[in-house]
């Protein structure tokens, strides 16, 4: 059998050899053609493997003597390739790069424009870019058409229809899943059972589950007709959504224990940084919201707290596992994790693959011992939960909370939402209203506070919708964690008003808040932040061209950086932003700083021409016990597109800025150009071990909240980079937040934890009565983390 045919037999192994051999004799023989193209083929191989840095390399190979022997066709081949490899590695920058790059090697002409076209339309759809990926699938699939690339054109409006049945557009995602499923069916293509899948799944949106079962029945016995590797855990999470449309409550219940088992496993064997979403078109977030569901209705049905629980359980492991993900992908950028773990990680992927096709012994043991080989090397270098020098609960198993403390879990959905309540005694679950009502309280009550309006009114209403189910007991637990879902991450806790004796009361007087990635998280023990140790203060940068700090020789002169959208429709270049300076920024860490001076701190202290990316660098080289940045910090506008940012005209050096992106403005920095620290710059390139992170920043701690995986923001990433706690606004504040951190650092060197501090500091500037009683001073401070 040909190498060829092999690898469409998906005998990777045996036709990775051949093709090896070919390659081999191609290279002796001078044949640079052909050994280009068998490397192409070697590193596909590679890839139908999971072996993605094998891939890699590969591919780089080929463009890069393509380039030089001007084979520019077959170098785009390779770009292309290099692009999707990039997409299954989470590493969006390096693809959109490389398929931009692509573009300039491919004409409209070539016969794998088409190929192009239908990366380029994946890249704008997980840029949320949903105009330009139907356009680039409309070229796709006209250019295809003229090569007669019928497998293509399917693929391309399978992923199409998708898109619009994520966005609830039922109408046209009917038009395209159902193109691709006709062409599928009667031209005899492969992935048929994937098209009778992506139907059901649009049934059931429609409300015609009977349908829906059907499709599913069908898709079932294409898949045994034709069996493929592939993601296991994808079907059987349609298959449970079916059964459970349907009443199958008992039978649903196991196929999602299954698909949340498969896609569990099949998560440690993608490389990390997938997050919640795993190589397929269902996520493993999506799949533990619809089984958590599930368990929450048949506890509310049956009065069973016992499901309550379980479905809290479902809930909880999968943000832990995708908080998990993010702490490694952090390693691996870091090259902490090295190559051992790379190794180990392609030896895994191969056994998790092969367990796809045969369920064997050898098979089996094979996987098991990869699989514990990666985990060992993930606990060693101290980004697993499962040896982090705290005593974990038995295995599934929600921890017991202290008696003071009740642990709060929302889970927000269309029509209604959920609301777990864990205390010492029991776990229970309530309905809330759907997520649209709760956005539009919470903008409401925001609205009011920043205006420094009648707030106390929506702060009533708002903390009545969320929190009446509770009884007494429950809502007199002085300390709350929070594991939040979508708007909920914009609440302002704090200013919510309860009822009282003397009348509504923010709930700042009587508790703390502590928002985690995950009730499963372990807390890090609460040894005050304010034992000697070392604090870096960094603020009053410089941040515009008319501060007399900003010599001659460090003004900017003209540069080809990469341009950055401001505000939505508006491109400038980053050298000519001018932002206000914050003179008070300096008063502010000078004051923190002058108190933790009086308990042994050692103090550092950054301002002007001093603050910028080395300087922040050097400074966590060591990381201290606090770093707190009073910084301006910036959002790139939900409707942008991504933008290359770079510090350098060196491509490996360039940043793709993705909608939403916040970002910390360091000031101009010793070429005189503007310089910023991203989210993904923090969460991949630095370590803040153990350190307390204050961001005195507008709105430092909001992001973009995704299914399953929580807020992507900058509180977000300073724990990725593997701190402690962070303190962060939801909302701009003053130049000069002096006042607050006064009472926050003075209660820290009282002994106090950090999550009392923050309590004390609110509690001090609502009882001043007079312009620090607003709730815009001090209801937007909120903290992120792993406090105890």
């Amino acid at each position: 059998m040909r190498a060829g045919e092999l690898f469409r037999a998906a005998r990777y192994p045996q036709a990775e050899a051949l093709f090896q051999s070919e390659r081999t004799a191609a290279q002796k023989r001078g044949d640079q053609k052909s050994y280009l193209r068998l490397t192409l083929n070697l590193a596909s191989c590679r890839y139908a493997q999971f072996d993605y840095r094998g891939a890699v390399g590969l591919y780089d190979d080929v463009r890069n003597q393509a380039v030089k022997s001007a084979e520019l066709e077959t170098a785009g081949v390779a770009l292309i390739n290099l692009s999707s490899v990039y997409s299954a590695l989470w590493e969006p920058d390096a693809s959109d790069a490389s398929i931009r790059q692509a573009g300039g090697y491919l004409g409209s002409s070539s016969r794998y424009f088409a190929s192009l076209k239908a990366q380029e339309s994946a890249m704008e759809a997980r840029r949320m870019d949903h105009a330009a990926a139907l356009k680039a699938a409309r070229e796709a699939v006209d250019a295809a058409d003229a090569h007669g690339d019928s497998s293509l054109i399917t693929l391309v409006w399978s992923r199409t229809g998708l898109m619009f049945l994520a966005m609830n557009r039922l109408d046209e995602a009917e038009r395209y899943l159902t193109e691709a499923f006709r062409l599928r069916r009667l031209r005899k293509l492969p992935a048929l059972e994937f098209s009778y899948r992506s139907l059901a799944r649009l049934r059931l949106r429609q409300g015609r589950p009977a349908d829906a079962w059907n499709l599913i029945e069908a898709a079932k016995a294409s898949r045994a007709a034709a069996p493929a590797r592939g993601a296991q855990w994808a079907w059987e999470a349609d298959e449970a959504a079916v059964q459970a449309a349907a009443g199958q409550t008992l039978l649903a219940k196991q196929t999602y224990a299954r698909a949340l088992a498969h896609a569990r496993t099949w998560r440690s064997a993608i490389l990390p940084g997938q997050s919640s979403l795993l190589v397929s078109e269902v996520s493993a977030a999506q799949i533990a919201e619809d089984y958590a569901n599930l368990l929450a209705a048949e506890s509310l049905e049956n009065g069973t707290g016992a499901s309550a629980a379980a479905g809290l359980r479902v809930l909880e492991t999968a943000r832990l596992e995708a908080f998990q993900s993010e702490l490694i992908y952090a390693a691996w950028r870091q090259q902490i994790l090295g190559s051992d773990y790379a190794r180990a990680l392609a030896e895994m992927r191969k056994a998790e693959s092969n367990l796809l096709l045969r369920q064997d012994a050898a098979t089996l043991t094979e996987a098991r011992k990869w699989r514990g080989e990666v985990s060992a090397l993930e606990s060693r270098m101290g980004v697993s939960f499962q040896n982090a020098g705290v005593r974990r609960p038995a295995a599934g198993a929600i921890p017991k909370p202290p008696p003071d403390e009740a642990w709060l879990s929302f889970k927000l959905g269309q029509q209604r939402s959920w609301l777990w309540i864990v205390t010492s005694s029991r776990t229970r679950v309530v309905t809330l209203p759907g997520a649209a009502t709760i956005a539009a309280l919470s903008a409401q009550l925001r609205s009011a506070i920043v205006s420094n309006g009648d707030w106390l009114t929506p702060a009533a209403t708002l903390h009545d919708t969320l929190f009446s189910s509770l009884s007494p007991s429950e809502a007199g637990k002085p300390h709350w964690r929070l594991s939040l879902d979508g708007p909920l991450y914009e609440i302002p806790f704090a200013a919510l008003a309860a009822p009282s004796p003397a009348g509504r009361r923010p709930l700042a007087l009587n508790h703390t808040f502590t928002t985690v990635p995950s009730l499963l998280v372990p807390l890090r023990s609460s040894t005050p932040a304010q034992e000697p140790g070392r604090f870096v203060g960094i603020g009053d940068a410089v941040y515009n061209q008319s501060d007399s700090r900003l010599t001659a020789t460090r003004r900017p002169s003209q540069a080809t950086l990469p341009c950055f959208a401001l505000s939505a429709g508006v491109t400038r270049d980053p050298g000519e932003w001018d932002l206000p300076r914050l003179p008070g920024a300096a008063r502010e860490i000078q004051a923190a700083a002058e108190i933790l001076r009086t308990a042994g701190t050692r103090c550092n202290l950054l301002t002007g021409s001093s603050v910028n990316l080395d300087s922040v660098a050097r400074e966590l080289a060591h990381p201290p016990s606090i770093l707190h940045l009073a910084t301006h910090v910036l959002a790139a506008p939900e409707s942008a597109g991504a933008i290359a940012l770079s510090r350098s005209s060196h491509p490996q050096d360039t940043q793709i800025v993705r909608p939403g992106e916040v970002f910390i403005a360091l000031g101009r920095g010793p070429n005189g150009r503007q310089q910023l620290l991203s989210s993904t710059a923090v969460a991949s390139r630095l370590r803040a071990d153990n350190a307390v992170i204050v961001l005195s920043g507008c709105g430092s701690a909001q992001g973009t909240a995704l299914p399953g995986a929580g807020l992507q923001g900058m509180t977000r990433a300073w724990l990725a980079a593997r701190a402690r706690s962070v303190v962060g606004s939801l909302w701009a504040q003053p130049d000069s937040s002096e006042t607050f951190f006064k009472y926050l650092y003075e209660s820290l060197v009282q002994g106090n934890e950090l999550r009392f501090a923050l309590q004390a500091a609110q509690t001090a500037m609502i009882r001043s009565h007079d312009w620090r009683s607003q709730p815009s001073h001090w209801a937007g401070w909120i903290l992120v983390g792993k406090e105890g």
